[in-house]
């Protein structure tokens, strides 16, 4: 049975007796055409939004919020973007609540400004900023017009409304559009990623964008506002106050240094390595390493305990493996973890996977529960090679 019978089997509001290339071409109508969106080599966004600081405590729903107003501007036809914001942050010392920043991002890399010149980027900042420029409303339908395995995948509702979806991968990462059936706009795209900001230790993340409050500019339906929602958490929301496309571009305005930006782009990001070169014995037995986080490891009569196992799978083992160069022959009995903070839990799922016992507070157990299961499939970590590894029962 050909392909075109096959995809016919899956319903598509909206989309009747389309194929999954006509569909898209009805958005592209919806937003405006396919002339006008190809037309389109630059967008500025003056914006605000706001972001739920999940990351500092997942089980404390509602979330803490963090602020941000500022401007991005997209280089389509060279693939670059500047970023210049000012972020209001709840967390701050009294009177250091307001900061400034500024980053660009190309092909090669990214890196933040600042008085002193480049400075590292994030990984993160320049994975969001290669997604910005691929899968942007600006962006999205033309992609998916042009990717040779477009296909349907079974409706979705949205809002009470019946949503044909199109699929297909960039860079190998799975992309749904759904596209309201009436109007034909695309009013939400799914993805599962593997993130390198906070939400890295949690592997296989589904995230959705809605696209809202469409506006017209320059003869282009566009989404003003966007709401980004991951693993099922409503996480940040942008409104775009003021949107311009072809604005004037200068080579200079992304200008980077390249030694620094290919230093950003090739990375770790938060899957950092322990260095056990420095640490400070509060009492004989007892190392501690010093970090953003701290680590420690503690010698008893019958094993070691590790206090606490922050960061990454890469940063526990070598807080680990220290403990064992240290203490030769004596077995790691246990992993002490005291908060539910991301970067204090970064190493839980390597503990499990190694078979060392953890402890943690009651009231942590539902996060760190869903932690360990949560699928690590797109990037296997210690623990996902375990779980594959083991014949079904």
């Amino acid at each position: 049975m050909g392909a075109h019978s096959s995809e016919n089997r899956v319903q598509t509001p909206g989309c009747t007796d389309q194929s999954p290339k006509q569909c898209v071409d009805l958005a592209l109508d919806a937003m405006g055409g396919r002339e006008r969106l190809q037309q389109i080599r630059s967008v500025r966004l003056q914006t605000i939004g706001h972001t739920a600081l999940a990351e500092q405590s997942y089980r404390q729903d509602p979330f803490i919020t963090s602020y941000e107003s500022g401007q991005t501007t997209l280089d389509l036809a060279n693939h670059h973007v500047l970023r210049e914001a000012k972020l209001s942050w709840p967390e701050a010392d009294p009177n250091e609540a307001e900061v400034d920043t500024v980053w660009v991002a190309g092909a090669n890399g990214c890196v933040r400004r600042t008085k002193g010149g480049d400075s590292l980027c994030p990984l993160g900042d320049f994975y969001a900023a290669r997604e910005m420029l691929a899968l942007g409303p600006e962006s999205l339908l033309l992609a998916a017009s042009h990717a040779t395995d477009l296909h349907f995948e079974p409706p979705e509702t949205l809002r009470s409304t019946l949503h044909a979806v199109v699929a297909f991968s960039w860079e190998r990462v799975p992309v749904h559009i759904l596209l309201n059936a009436f109007n034909h706009l695309p009013d939400a795209v799914e993805t599962i990623q593997e993130f390198h900001d906070f939400w890295y230790f949690w592997g296989d993340v589904q995230q959705r964008i809605y696209f809202d409050n469409w506006e017209l500019f320059h003869g282009v339906v566009y989404p003003t506002n966007s709401v980004e929602e991951r693993n099922g958490i409503i996480w940040r929301s942008s409104q775009a106050l003021n949107v311009e496309f072809n604005v004037p571009i200068e080579e200079k305005t992304f200008a980077m240094g390249d030694n620094v930006a290919r230093k950003s782009a090739a990375s770790t990001g938060w899957n950092r390595p322990f260095r056990g070169e420095e640490d400070t014995p509060p009492a004989p037995g007892v190392d501690l390493f010093l970090g953003s986080w701290n680590s420690t490891v503690v010698k008893q009569p019958d094993g070691i305990v590790i206090l606490e196992a922050p960061i990454s799978e890469l940063y526990t083992q070598g807080v680990i493996e220290e403990a064992r160069k240290r203490y030769p022959g004596v077995p790691v009995k246990a992993v002490l973890s005291t908060s539910d903070s991301w970067p204090h839990t970064g190493g839980v799922r390597f503990a499990v996977a190694k078979g060392i016992p953890v402890y943690i507070l009651d009231l942590n157990r539902p996060l760190l529960d869903k932690m360990i299961k949560a699928p690590h499939t797109l990037d296997p970590d210690a623990l996902e090679n375990m779980k594959s590894s083991k014949e079904p029962h």
